[in-house]
Order: structure tokens, then C-alpha cells, then sequence
């Protein structure tokens, strides 16, 4: 008689433990981070450019808070050229964004492209935008509700029509306004670049922009887009000579920009104008040199660009931190001025401390919060409207299955594509705004 073999006693596998939110929150990052990007160093460029913007608002809110623009101290002259972040990400944004609808017009045509190039960049600002002014409104100006005209600017991201109007909630939000008229009229820049060629154009957009700046009509401020649209142009120009570098085309701006001291030479210049442009604080006369201030830092930021995308290297912004803060850079961006602003009242906190120990207490964990309404902004409202292509591995899971385990918990949303993002953060305008209180900071 034959018998069967009694199947072996296993003990079962208990389920894995839930994790904490802060722990799925920080795998995100590590996961996003990881992941295959189109131009990883843009992250660092942008992590570089919004800590500059913060910088910059801490030292004019604490350091600074008493300076005012006709008395600046000469060693305060280079620190202005932190102001250059608004610059530095409107050349991103040119880059980006007239890659981006190139590529679907090709793909879908200009009506069907438009739309969803459109759906695409409403995506990706509105809701993390609406989201700050439904918790900045009704905290900082309730008044809003009772004037629907201007609330409806808000949200229709038309505030900087009115140059003093986003001073009332959030003054970095100018450069929203300036970003969101760029993304109706890139069809158009994209055409001139087609049917006139891109120096022609580029230069056409200085011109522009150095008349807005001397004369804007019709009282609109200094800084609306037709004042900053040669920073786009210097940005889709660098998109259109990076491409045809990965053409193999020769070109002997991309030969002169990776020679050996090029990007000495373009971050000495950068500091040169800073320098100049710190010396008032950024509120300088309505001259020529002034006009052509801002044309001359976007071909520079544009030629430093040129030269890491076409071969040069740079450690600091390969770096992981680097890269982290660029990934948060549009809440950091949104959150870091007000929470700044309003929290200068635990200075007032009666402590055993000195003065100046408190203070550096404070403004280190106002950053800190900053950094942290960041990262959550990223990981609940930003992140799950982000398009990316599959990578290899995603490809791989949907064949075989996913490979965690039964029990564990699901992965956030999948990465962003580098080409997705927004090179909206921080900014200051270049008219003077009248604000009711003492400090003139922004």
C-alpha cells in the first residue's frame, strides 16, 4: 500500500507592518530622485535657482529689513545677484515648454495640440496655486470676497494685470501671471522662430522688452510678459540649439561655450550684473542699462545651460539635495514668502535668549516649514497630476506583476518627466510696488 506524503507544517508570514505616511513620503522622493530623467542637471538648476529666492526674501526680511534702495551698503551690492532666480527660471520655462509643444503639434496637430498643451500646463500650476490661495485667501485677505472682480484675477492667474494686486495675498505670485500669458502665446513664438529664424527673433524680443521696460503702456506693470519675453525666447532658442547638437550638427556657439574657462567667464559676468543690479536692491531708474540688465542675464543663464547640456559637467547640481529642492520647487516657491512674512511675529516671543540667537531660530524653522509645505504639496497635489513616460521597470511590472509583496502598500504615483515641469518660482517685479506697511522687501 502506498502512502502519501504528509505536506510539511509552514508557519505563515505574518503581513508587513503599515508604514508611516512620512516614511511613503520620503520613498517617493528616493524613488523620484532615482528615476530615469530627460535633463537631470535642470533639477539642480532649479533646486539652486528657488533657494536663491528664499535667500534672498530672508535676507531682505532680517538682514536687510531697514535698507532701502537709495542706501544700500557696497557689501550688500553682490547678493542682488539672487534676484537672477526669477530670470534663470523663465529661461527653463522657455526651454521647456516650446520643446513640449513642438512635440505634440507634430504629434496632434495645432487645435487638438493647443488643447492639450494647454490641459497640460493647467495641470501642473493650477492646482498647487489654487490650493495656496484657499488657504493665503481667507487667512490674509478675507477683504477679497467682498471684491469678486479680483478674486476672479486671482483665479484665472490674471492678478499682475493689476501690478499691485498680488501684493495682497502673495507678491511672488506676479511671476504666475507673467509665466501662464508666455504659455498663450508660445504657438506664436514658436512660428517666428520657424518662418524668421531665431536671432532675428531674439533679438526683436530684446527690443521689445528694453521699450516695455522704459515705457509701459497702457499701466501695465514692467514685468508683465511682453517685459520678459526675451528671457522665453533665450530659453527656446537654447532648446533649439541643444537639439541640434543631438543631431550632430556642428555649431560654434556650443564650441565656445565647452571651452576650458567658458563657464568662468559666464558666472563672472553673472556676478558682474549682479553686483550692479544689487546696488539698488533691483529698483533702479527707468534707464537704458537697466532695460538691457535682464536681456543680458537670460542670454548668459541661456549660455551657461548651453554648455551642461551639451557636455559639461557640474557636481553640485547632480547632487541629490540639489535635485530634491528643485523637485519642491514650485510649493517652495508658492509657500516659502508668506510663511516668511507672517511668522516674523515669533521674533516678538518673549525668550531667554539674545536677539540675534532667537532670531536665527526662527527664520530656521520658517524655512523649515517652508520646506515642509513643499514637500507636501509635491507629494498630495502636484504629484498625481504629473505625466511621465514608463521606464523599463514599470514595463517590466506590468508584464510580470508587481513585485511587492502581497499586503504592502501601493507605490505613490509614478515619477514626472523632467520635460512636465514647471521653472515657475520666486520672483520680484521691477516696478516698485507700494506696500502699506514699512517693510519693502519683495
Amino acid at each position: 500500500m502506498t502512502v502519501a506524503l504528509e505536506t510539511p507544517h509552514r508557519t505563515p508570514t505574518p503581513p508587513p507592518r503599515p508604514r508611516w505616511r512620512v516614511a511613503r513620503a520620503v520613498d517617493t522622493f528616493r524613488d523620484d530622485l532615482r528615476a530615469p530623467a530627460a535633463w537631470p542637471v535642470l533639477d539642480g538648476v532649479r533646486g539652486i535657482a528657488v533657494l536663491a529666492a528664499v535667500a534672498w526674501h530672508v535676507f531682505r526680511m532680517y538682514p536687510a529689513e531697514h535698507v532701502t534702495s537709495a542706501s544700500v551698503p557696497v557689501v550688500y551690492w553682490p547678493l542682488g545677484t539672487m534676484r537672477f532666480c526669477v530670470d534663470a527660471f523663465f529661461v527653463l520655462s522657455g526651454f521647456l515648454v516650446v520643446r513640449s509643444w513642438v512635440s505634440v503639434r507634430r504629434s496632434t496637430g495645432i487645435v487638438r495640440g493647443y488643447l492639450s498643451f494647454m490641459g497640460r500646463r493647467a495641470a501642473r500650476i493650477l492646482p498647487a496655486y489654487w490650493a495656496s490661495l484657499a488657504v493665503l485667501v481667507p487667512l490674509v485677505a478675507p477683504v477679497l470676497f467682498d471684491q469678486p472682480l479680483r478674486l476672479v484675477g486671482f483665479l484665472t492667474v490674471n492678478q499682475y494685470v493689476k501690478f499691485w494686486l498680488p501684493e495682497r495675498v502673495n507678491p511672488v505670485y506676479w511671476t504666475l501671471t507673467t509665466e501662464w500669458h508666455f504659455y498663450l502665446l508660445v504657438p506664436l513664438v514658436a512660428w517666428l522662430l520657424a518662418r524668421f529664424g531665431r536671432w532675428p527673433v531674439l533679438l526683436g524680443c530684446v527690443a521689445l522688452s528694453a521699450w516695455w521696460y522704459l515705457s509701459p503702456p497702457w499701466r501695465l506693470p514692467a514685468g508683465f510678459v511682453f517685459g520678459r519675453l526675451e528671457q522665453f525666447v533665450a530659453g527656446a532658442v537654447l532648446g533649439q540649439l541643444v537639439a541640434a547638437h543631438a543631431r550632430g550638427a556642428a555649431s560654434r556657439l556650443v564650441e565656445l561655450v565647452q571651452r576650458r574657462h567658458a563657464g568662468t567667464v559666464i558666472v563672472g559676468a553673472l556676478l558682474a550684473l549682479g553686483t550692479y543690479h544689487g546696488s539698488t536692491f533691483g529698483m533702479g531708474g527707468r534707464d537704458l542699462p537697466s532695460a538691457l540688465l535682464h536681456p543680458a542675464v537670460a542670454v548668459l543663464i541661456a549660455a551657461g545651460l548651453l554648455r551642461l547640456l551639451t557636455g559639461g559637467t557640474s557636481r553640485l547640481l547632480m547632487r541629490p539635495a540639489a535635485r530634491f529642492f528643485g523637485t519642491i520647487s514650485f510649493g517652495l516657491y508658492l509657500w516659502h514668502y508668506p510663511i516668511l512674512d507672517h511668522g516674523e511675529v515669533l521674533r516678538d516671543l518673549p525668550v531667554p535668549l539674545p536677539s540675534f540667537v532667537w532670531t536665527t531660530v526662527v527664520v530656521a524653522g520658517l524655512v523649515a516649514a517652508s520646506v515642509a509645505a513643499a514637500a507636501l504639496s509635491y507629494v498630495l497635489i502636484e504629484r498625481p497630476f504629473i505625466r511621465r513616460k514608463p521606464t523599463s521597470r514599470d514595463t517590466a511590472e506590468h508584464r510580470t506583476g508587481p513585485s511587492s509583496p502581497a499586503g504592502t502598500l501601493a507605490r505613490w504615483p509614478s515619477r514626472r518627466s523632467s520635460a512636465s515641469r514647471p521653472s515657475t518660482a520666486s520672483r520680484s517685479a521691477a516696478r516698485r510696488i507700494p506696500i502699506p506697511s514699512s517693510r519693502r522687501r519683495c
